[in-house]
């Protein structure tokens, strides 16, 4: 298993890094893995760099409800998915926001395990 709280120190904001404290290690490796997948998939349709993501990109989650900060003024949205395991998927839209997102399958699984869970959805 990584070890998510040293990874966490050099990739999370300082309240990003309150959040994931008290979590047990599967939970805390879980929202890490949400969180950096968030802030690469950002990197990536704002054409930033990795490490300006990281510092510039923050994401909490409070009373069930995720909220996320990002350093644009066009409307975005994201979502993140567990496909299997513990693969972990970030989508982004960056000016628009789908009235949809739609979760990929894999014809591989039986029906019942096709569904991605959605481990958080933003818009912004």
């Amino acid at each position: 298993m990584r070890d998510a709280r040293s990874l966490a120190s050099i990739a999370c904001s300082s309240d990003e890094l309150r959040m994931l404290h008290g979590l047990s290690d599967d939970c805390r490796l879980e929202r890490f893995y949400v969180l950096w997948t968030l802030k690469e998939a950002f990197a990536k349709a704002l054409g930033m760099d990795l490490f300006s993501a990281l510092a510039h990109c923050t994401f909490a989650r409070d009373d069930g409800q995720w909220r996320g900060t990002v350093p644009t003024a066009e409307p975005w949205s994201a979502i993140v998915y567990r496909p299997w395991g513990d693969f972990v998927l970030a989508a982004v839209v960056v000016g628009h926001t789908p009235t949809r997102w739609r979760c990929g399958e894999r014809p591989d699984l039986s029906a019942g395990e096709r569904n991605w869970p959605c481990l958080a959805r933003f818009s912004g």
